[in-house]
């Protein structure tokens, strides 16, 4: 039986792809989080049946007009929610030219192992559409500093780190934190050092080892650099080969520092280019905000599915593919009692109708919406929804943006202080929007 709410003609229904809470993840950065507990509560209410792969629907699903299903080899749907699309589209491309931080050039942590080098080893991605996978990197910004402790190997998130979600059943994961000394001090590694066990060498660097619960982890050195690698529900045949990767790729990445890898979608359901919140919001934006420096990291998060959204309770409503994104620039502080952010989430969709109902139903699920005088985009609304960091939540075109602000030494700014400081820097995000 497919969702449906009788009260409502605008209220999306769409699932989380997570099936369980896992507290080892870190959370959405904001609003959607909230909207999809409340849709999940109306469904329970209407007592929603999730269809399962294998049935008439499903292929017609395929089939359908709407066209927002894609079935990929060797992911079973029936191990799927109607929020996942297709479950593996997202690939990796080269990045652009290096980045250097404090005259050093960036050995960046996803460049270390691909998407692609994972799944030759048959890994699968974990296909969720609520931006799962996570990374931190350097893209040259800013040259702002990073506090470094002698017994702490990163600090406060601080960390040039890559995680990508494996399985689909059994939840696991690939992670890679690389530390060089000029964001990390030396006599961090020895400290960390004593908590493994050296397991010789590999591609000349000395290795170390340790496995707590069904984590295996491996610290590779190279003078006074590190990588610190982790395998969670990983087989000990894939791990030894993704190893032997990620070192190889270090000693060439050492040698020839390349960019930030990207991420891309290809998807027969998705064709048209989505929108990338750390192209739309600036390190200079940070500063001008807050006032202060901006630190040189950005984390982002990416959907490793496209997502499967409908605002109608109609028998047959029409389904809208979606690929959420989300990015996060922090200002310099001491991580303990001023942290400063500012966060571009967006929703990019392949028609603009979809894009209005994906606002009119924001209108009405957000709590205290206020409508602004001020133009931007092509639709803008302000709510507080997620409290301690309120969202001015803009339309451009086919795309949705929430941005939001959080600055710990200012946690009771009223609403008109906070649109007031959003609103210049929503106009530049808004220019930045290419389609």
């Amino acid at each position: 039986m497919e969702p449906t709410n009788s009260n409502s003609t605008n209220t999306p229904q769409y699932f989380s792809a997570t099936p369980e809470n896992n507290p080892e993840k870190k959370p959405r950065f904001s609003r959607k989080t909230l909207v999809i507990l409340a849709v999940a509560l109306i469904v329970v209410i209407v007592g929603v049946v999730i269809a399962s792969s294998g049935s008439n629907k499903d292929q017609e699903n395929q089939k359908s007009a709407d066209n927002v299903y894609y079935d990929r080899p060797g992911i079973d749907r029936a191990n799927l929610t109607e929020a996942i699309g297709d479950p593996a589209p997202l690939i990796s491309k080269p990045g652009a030219s290096p980045v250097s931080y404090k005259g050093t050039k960036v050995i960046q942590a996803c460049n270390l192992i691909t998407l692609e080098e994972i799944r030759k080893q048959g890994l699968q991605i974990y296909p969720n559409s609520l931006t799962a996978f996570e990374r931190t990197y350097f893209d040259g910004q800013s040259q702002g500093k990073l506090d470094t402790f002698s017994t702490s190997l990163g600090s406060m998130g601080d960390s040039n780190s890559c995680e990508y979600p494996i399985g689909q059943k059994t939840r696991g994961s690939v992670s890679i934190d690389v530390y060089q000394p000029t964001y990390n001090q030396p006599s961090a590694i020895e400290y960390e050092l004593g908590r493994y066990q050296a397991r010789g060498t590999i591609s000349g660097l000395a290795r170390y080892e340790r496995t707590i619960d069904e984590t295996t982890s491996y610290l590779l050195r190279d003078g006074n650099s590190a990588l610190l690698i982790d395998f969670r529900h990983v087989s000990k045949e894939a791990a030894a080969k993704l190893l032997a990767t990620i070192a190889a790729n270090y000693k060439s990445e050492k040698a020839s520092p390349a960019g930030p890898i990207q991420f891309a979608y290809d998807s027969p359901v998705f064709r048209k280019s989505y929108l990338n919140g750390c192209s739309i919001i600036k390190a200079s934006d940070v500063k001008q905000l807050f006032g202060t420096d901006v630190k040189p990291l950005v984390t982002e998060q990416v959907a490793t599915a496209t997502g499967v959204i409908y605002y109608a309770a109609g028998q047959d409503p029409t389904r809208y593919s979606r690929i959420d994104h989300a990015c996060k620039r922090n200002a310099v502080s001491n991580g303990f009692s001023n942290r400063k952010v500012l966060t571009a989430e967006t929703t990019s969709f392949t028609s603009e109708e979809a894009a209005k109902l994906e606002m009119a139903s924001g209108r009405r699920l957000d709590s205290n919406v206020r409508t602004m005088s001020a133009t931007i985009g092509d639709d803008v609304y302000f709510s507080d929804t997620t409290g301690n960091n309120p969202e001015m939540v803009i339309r451009k075109g086919r795309f949705v943006i929430n941005l939001s602000m959080y600055d710990q030494t200012k946690l009771r700014m009223s609403a008109e202080q906070t649109i007031q400081l959003l609103t210049p820097i929503a106009r530049s995000v808004v220019e930045r929007v290419k389609d």
